[in-house]
This record gives structure tokens, sequence and C-alpha cells, in this order.
């Protein structure tokens, strides 16, 4: 079973992951605007700001996301002119296969003897989302820290609520 070496990503699938990817944003910036309004509160909740941020990040890593997944939608022509692009008219006609990836997001175009060259993706893409989620992992994990230590006033009194 031989797999087309010149297969663009399946626009069905691609579609999906960029629909489930906004719906994430979309409920990631809801979140934020709901923990920003307790954190702004008669009592806000410990923690609270550290969600907000957290969410706020993580949007803009799937942000980032759905901005190179979109950048997959093509059809063969679009992919041939890609890869024309990307590689330089002098190795136009060399383009054996295509590498497709949607994690981590790839479109390459491989030149047999010169390696694979990406042809669609921004090459920061990937940087920055991987960058923006390792913070929307670490302020998380403090936003959770500091929820737990803290102490409501009565517990700090040594009441028992």
């Amino acid at each position: 079973m031989s797999q087309d070496p010149f297969a663009v990503p399946n626009p069905v699938v691609l579609f999906a992951v960029v629909s489930l990817s906004a719906a994430g944003f979309i409920a990631l910036l809801v979140y934020a605007r709901l923990t920003l309004r307790r954190a702004r509160g008669p009592e806000p909740a410990p923690g609270a700001v550290w969600r907000c941020v957290a969410a706020l990040v993580a949007a803009v890593a799937l942000g980032v996301y759905i901005w190179g997944a979109l950048h997959l939608v093509m059809d063969e022509s679009a992919a041939d002119q890609a890869c024309k692009t990307a590689v330089g008219p002098a190795h136009a006609g060399s383009v054996d296969a295509y590498r497709t990836s949607l994690v981590p997001l790839r479109f390459g175009c491989h030149v047999a003897g010169k390696g694979t060259v990406e042809g669609a993706i921004p090459s920061h893409v990937n940087s920055v989302l991987a960058i923006a989620a390792i913070l929307a992992g670490a302020m998380t994990l403090i936003a959770l820290f500091v929820s737990a230590h803290h102490k409501s006033p009565d517990q700090a009194d040594g009441k028992l609520t």
C-alpha cells in the first residue's frame, strides 16, 4: 500500500482540526473574560489573574496554530507553486514528494539529494506555538499553586468553614 508522495492534507481532516481549534480559541477567550470579571470582583478568586493570563496565552497559541494550519489549505496546483517558490527555479522540477504534518505544522517539499524545504508554513509558526504553549502551561501551574496555597480570611483566623 503506497501513498501518493504528492498528496496535500485531507481537506476534511484539516477543516475538522481548524474548526475544533477555533472553538477552543473562542472558549478560552470567554473563559479569560469570565475569570477577569471574578478577579475584579469584591472577593477576587485566588489565582484568577494567573488563570486569565494563562487562558489568553493559550488562546494565542491556538490562534497561531489556526493561522499556520490555514496555510495548508491548498489544491495540487497551489502546492506545486508553493514548492517551486520554496526550492527555487534550479530545483523546481526535482521535487519528488511533499511532507505534510498537522503537529507540528509542516508542508515540506522534498528534493532528492537536497533534503526537505518548508514550502507553505512560515518558519516562525511552530516556534511561537511552542513558546506560547509552554508559557500557558507554566502560568496554569502558577495559578494552581496560588489557588492551593491561598488562605481565605476564615482559615487565616483559625476558623473552619
